[in-house]
């Protein structure tokens, strides 16, 4: 016998054991609902928990941005970053993971294992040379910049470590001080300049 409540007769059933008749939209509502709780506990609105941008660090800088905008006011004077500096810190991530990934390099971060490979070893195809050498040259790229931007107002290589810290590992915004927030918008102003 079954432990737990009896099943109602007549309900239909997937095959693995849930109500065929359950709307799509109760099971992403109870999906999310972890996340959304935990985002509301942290003192954000019930009706702005479901942004996904409230989901790591940049994209909280950017809503504490957009909410200085709303009321005229300097988006990096109130604590946030500007849609310019947000869309930066997006196409760095997307080359860091693309390089990565090319590179055989580990992201900072647990993830499940790679389903396509072996002993941690990939059976996907090996990129041809030419996307190798453009992932490689935009990473390199983008990391001259950084190192640029810091070597100009004299703090060295911090502005890049900054950078990869937020944007990549996604160390929580709000243990940054000041000073590393400024860092952090010069890095992200330094790899719009790159991108434009």
């Amino acid at each position: 016998m079954r432990a737990g409540r009896k099943r109602k007769p007549a309900t239909k059933r997937h095959p693995c054991g849930q109500p065929v008749d359950r709307p799509r939209a109760a099971v992403e509502a109870e999906t999310r609902a972890p996340a959304i709780w935990g985002r509301v506990n942290h003192g954000i609105a019930p009706a702005d928990a479901c942004n996904e941008n409230y989901g790591y660090p940049i994209g909280r800088l950017r809503l504490i941005g957009i909410a200085a905008e709303k009321r005229k006011d300097d988006a990096e004077q109130s604590g946030g970053i500007s849609e310019r500096q947000f869309l930066a810190a997006a196409t760095y991530a997307k080359i860091v993971h693309r390089e990565a990934g090319i590179m055989g390099i580990p992201m900072p971060w647990p993830k499940a294992m790679d389903p396509t490979g072996i002993g941690g070893q990939s059976l996907r195809k090996h990129p041809d040379e030419h996307t190798v050498m453009d992932a490689r040259r935009e990473f390199r790229n983008c990391r001259s910049q950084l190192l640029w931007a810091g070597s100009e107002i004299g703090v060295g290589s911090r502005v890049n470590q900054i950078t990869y810290a937020v944007v990549i590992e996604q160390v929580d915004e709000g243990g940054l001080t000041a000073d590393q927030l400024g860092l952090l918008r010069v890095g992200l102003n330094a790899l719009a300049k790159l991108f434009k």
